[in-house]
This record gives structure tokens, sequence and C-alpha cells, in this order.
């Protein structure tokens, strides 16, 4: 993904919020997770309309 951000949700926790999103445009999130030096494969684009 070109321009993206990278979003740290922290230890031992399973969501995240992500605020100030802008109308009327289209983020596209990916998540993956990390244990110990290991991180598992990308998961599938998601789609999220700005509100």
């Amino acid at each position: 993904m070109k321009k993206s951000k990278k979003v740290t949700c922290g230890k031992n926790k399973t969501s995240l919020v992500i605020k100030k999103l802008k109308k009327n445009r289209k983020y596209y999130v990916q998540i993956r997770t990390k244990a110990g030096k290991k991180y598992s494969a990308w998961s599938k684009v998601k789609v999220i309309p700005g509100r």
C-alpha cells in the first residue's frame, strides 16, 4: 500500500478505534499480528468509508 501509516495497537489489545476519518473518502486497512520476533501474514484488505 502506498502512503500507508503504521499504527500499533498495544500489548494484549484486540481492537483499535481510528478517529478523525474524512468524509467521502475510502480507507483501506490491513492487519497482522506479532508474536515475539515473528509476524503473521497480512490480512485481506478491508475498505472503511469515512464518516
